[in-house]
């Protein structure tokens, strides 16, 4: 089978996603999802990237992140194998932890990108496991759930103010296009160099997590 290669554009802006293998659970209680924040808050300081929007739901993530150069594939490799070994060891688990590699697409407008934040703040209430896009922990509507300072709300803010001439908190509440949902590009990219930057980002969890320097280093070890 045929690789595609994935699109990337310098300091690009992306919808990235993906879910667990075989739709099983990747967050099965509150550390693993602050598990997998910490992560993300780690690779931002090693890499520099932008966030703009987080939403963790049981079985699958949304992020809309902002490159700086061409790194998305070694921002989400890195992430994700991290995470994969944290809950194979965790839970005893074998094989695959997530449904293949991260998939993305550039969000190329400010149109796409207004209406791409809506659908993701609202996975939880479309999913029917929140009320309101407030009631919900993992998704990042509101700067007191982002307690690790991963998003840039300002840009968010700026985007909403210039083509619909509201808030982004008073975009969201409305009932404009609940249902929608991006038809996502599936790419697929093998990056070796992920790995080669494993040492650098494990060694910034001591920051973040509890892990002791034993499970450090056995995370670290192939």
């Amino acid at each position: 089978m045929t690789t595609k290669a994935r699109i990337l554009y310098d300091d690009g802006i992306y919808h990235v996603f993906n879910r667990g293998h075989n739709h099983m659970t990747l967050f099965r209680d509150v550390n693993d999802y602050l598990f997998y924040l910490r992560l993300i808050k780690a690779c931002q300081e090693v890499f520099g990237f932008l966030i703009f929007a987080i939403c963790l739901m049981p079985n699958h993530f949304h992020l809309i992140i902002k490159d700086v150069g061409k790194n998305l594939p070694l921002i989400m490799d890195t992430i994700n194998s991290v995470y994969a070994r944290y809950f194979n060891e965790k839970y005893n688990h074998e094989g695959s932890v997530f449904d293949g590699p991260f998939k993305s697409k550039p969000v190329l407008t400010n149109y796409d990108f207004i209406r791409l934040y809506r659908y993701i703040m609202r996975n939880p209430v479309v999913a029917n496991i929140a009320k309101t896009i407030y009631d919900y922990l993992w998704v990042t509507v509101t700067r007191e759930k982002d307690f690790l300072n991963l998003i840039d709300y300002d840009y968010v803010g700026s985007v909403f103010n210039k083509v619909c001439n509201k808030s982004y908190e008073e975009y969201l509440v409305s009932t404009v296009d609940d249902l929608w949902v991006d038809d996502i590009e599936v790419y697929r990219m093998e990056d070796d160099e992920a790995k080669e930057l494993f040492n650098a980002i494990i060694l910034k969890l001591s920051d973040y997590t509890g892990l002791s320097k034993r499970k450090i280093r056995k995370l670290r070890d192939d």
